[in-house]
């Protein structure tokens, strides 16, 4: 009331004023022009006091109270309170309705006096602009309105009924004003019960928090216990594989020395095979040697024998010359038939020796081409040991590989368990600063709260703001722990898979590696079953060709000795012959020379033979 009694004294002292200067009021209703509604808390909020102070009309009673209230919002209401302007429509609804009406009386009444406030305002945006054309344009139409606002304020100061509606909007305001604190009242214990149930949400989060951090560690823990059983499992292993390989290998060096054994013997048995069939080749051809010189001799001394009684018989011959004439003809006839017979007997004969020794020439170089082939074959059987001996090197080689690639998955996987212990304590620092972060949050509310209890809105968009923060901040932990987790346990599925399959394809090779080796061990005992059958089987042809020889030498014997009885045959009947026609000497004179020859001719024949 004191201040409308105020603004009642000014706006009459103002009138007399322009009474005294000569100016009279003239009303002019018609020109009356609509005020400006003013604007809401929060888009006030966001212009600044420069816009407020331009705005603002100082006759009216609710205006400091509006200014004090948009000059006390903070800028962080713009930011906050988006998420809650839905809380406070109706309010804010009735508040500008009540505003806007009152403001339309009160700026048609008092317009001259925000006119002439307003040109300071003008003079120094014109001033801020620096452009001169500008500003005197602009402080042209601004004293046109001036003016315009000037007559409208001689009308409204000249009406008195508008003092009594001014009044009466008064009373209004100060009705809303009462229904506006009792819904802040409302607001402010409605906020206090929401910080009682967000204080009781922070206390349940905390202690969720903790109850993760603690099924966290027990996970933690049953991770390490399940890695140190697989390393544990993973060492066993390692010792019985260790141990069954140094089994393996002393096997085979076990099964090494006795083949190499087994095969000095075969060597040594060869070699006295080889030594054997050696010596039997030089006394076979020593003993054809000696026969050959004897049956020499034997032609020697025989022809010695008949060329003698032939110059002892030469002066028969004469005698028998001429009874050999006679029975020349069918003597020639037959001596012509027995030599073709003899000669061809001979020629069999001798074709057949041929044969048979070109046979046991073929048979000698079969078994030297048989010993050639067991020598290959006791080389190839030395180069499957000594491969055997290099894959046995190499797998162990590969198996102090695989040692020493297990110890390094065994480090990088501590390295591993490190670094998520790392991570761990980054998480753990993580929600410290979270815990901070959030008790400097509840310091902040608490100090808002006392600074400002009637920014409720505020407090609830920052306390949902923090709320979503939390919850952001809560996702982020379990998203964090989730891929960590999963990364743990896929981690250890991939190692687990992996040592399973080099496992499995050690055991293969080692398979594989007892495989060749029970083959190269069948192919041993194969090839010394072939060799003491080859062995068996030259020493039945040495036998047999023991049988053979001593067969062809009875056959020559018996072929020496049919010759010889075949020679003393033709002496003999040469004898009867020559006693039989030693009358008829001196016709058979040419006859017996040529019985000579023809004799001399069969010797000589025989003799090449």
């Amino acid at each position: 009331m004191l201040d409308d009694y105020s603004k009642e004294r000014s706006t009459n002292r103002r009138v007399s004023s322009l009474e005294a200067a000569g100016v009279k009021a003239t009303p002019s209703p018609t020109v009356r022009k609509k005020a400006p509604v003013l604007p809401s808390p929060i888009s006030t909020a966001r212009t600044g006091r420069s816009q407020t102070s331009s705005v603002k009309t100082p006759n009216s009673a609710t205006s400091p109270a509006i200014t004090s209230r948009l000059a006390k919002t903070p800028p962080l209401k713009s930011r906050l309170t988006p998420s809650n302007s839905k809380d406070t429509k109706a309010s804010r609804k009735v508040y500008n309705s009540t505003v806007t009406g009152r403001s339309n009386s009160r700026l048609s009444n008092y317009s001259s006096t925000s006119s002439i406030r307003l040109t300071p305002t003008t003079s120094k945006s014109s001033h801020q602009s620096g452009t001169t054309g500008t500003a005197s344009t602009k402080q042209s139409l601004i004293v046109d309105e001036l003016k315009v606002k000037y007559q409208e304020a001689q009308a409204t100061i000249l009406t008195k009924d508008d003092l009594l509606k001014q009044r009466e909007t008064d009373l209004k305001d100060l009705r809303t004003k009462l229904e506006h604190v009792q819904c802040q009242l409302e607001r402010q214990i409605l906020a206090n019960q929401s910080r009682a149930e967000e204080q009781v949400l922070v206390e349940q989060l905390k202690e969720q928090l903790f109850n993760l951090k603690q099924s966290h560690e027990n996970e933690k823990s049953d991770i390490l216990l399940h890695h140190e059983e697989a390393e544990r499992k993973n060492r066993q292993n390692f010792e019985s594989l260790r141990q069954k390989l140094e089994i393996e290998k002393k096997a085979l060096c076990d099964t090494m020395a006795e083949k190499n054994r087994m095969i000095d013997k075969l060597n040594h048995e060869l070699d006295e095979m080889r030594d054997n069939i050696q010596e039997m080749h030089q006394a076979h051809q020593s003993r054809l040697t000696v026969m050959s010189n004897q049956l020499e001799a034997r032609y020697e001394q025989r022809i010695h024998s008949l060329l003698e009684q032939i110059k002892a018989t030469e002066p028969q011959k004469q005698k028998l010359t001429e009874d050999a004439k006679e029975s020349q003809r069918a003597w020639e006839f037959e001596s012509e038939k027995q030599i073709k017979q003899l000669t061809e007997m001979h020629k069999a004969e001798i074709r057949d020796i041929k044969s048979e020794l070109h046979a046991k020439d073929q048979a000698l170089l079969q078994r030297n081409i048989d010993i050639k082939v067991l020598q290959d074959h006791q080389i190839t059987v030395e180069t499957a040991l000594e491969t055997e001996k290099l894959e046995y090197r190499n797998l162990a080689t590969s198996y102090d590989e695989l040692a020493k690639k297990k110890e390094h998955e065994y480090s990088d996987l501590q390295h591993e368990m490190s670094e998520l212990l790392l991570k761990n304590s980054e998480l753990r620092k993580k929600v410290l600063e979270y815990e901070s972060t959030e008790e400097s949050y509840l310091r902040e509310i608490k100090r808002l709260g006392v600074i400002n209890s009637t920014n409720t809105s505020e407090l609830r968009s920052i306390m949902k703001y923090q709320q979503l923060q939390e919850e952001q901040i809560q996702k982020e932990i379990d998203i964090a722990k989730h891929d960590l987790d999963e990364e743990f346990k896929q981690q250890l599925s991939l190692q687990k898979a992996t040592y399973i399959k080099e496992t499995s394809q050690f055991q293969h090779r080692i398979d594989k590696l007892q495989f060749e080796l029970n083959v190269c061990n069948d192919k041993l005992n194969q090839s010394k079953e072939n060799q003491n059958k080859k062995s068996i089987i030259c020493k039945r042809l040495v036998h047999q060709h023991q049988k053979e020889l001593n067969v062809l030498q009875e056959q020559f014997q018996s072929i020496l000795q049919a010759k010889d009885d075949q020679i003393n045959d033709l002496v003999y009947r040469v004898k009867k012959g020559s006693q039989h026609h030693s009358e008829q000497q001196e016709t058979s004179n040419a006859g017996a020379d040529d019985m000579n020859n023809e004799v001399q001719s069969f010797i000589y024949l025989n003799y090449t033979m």
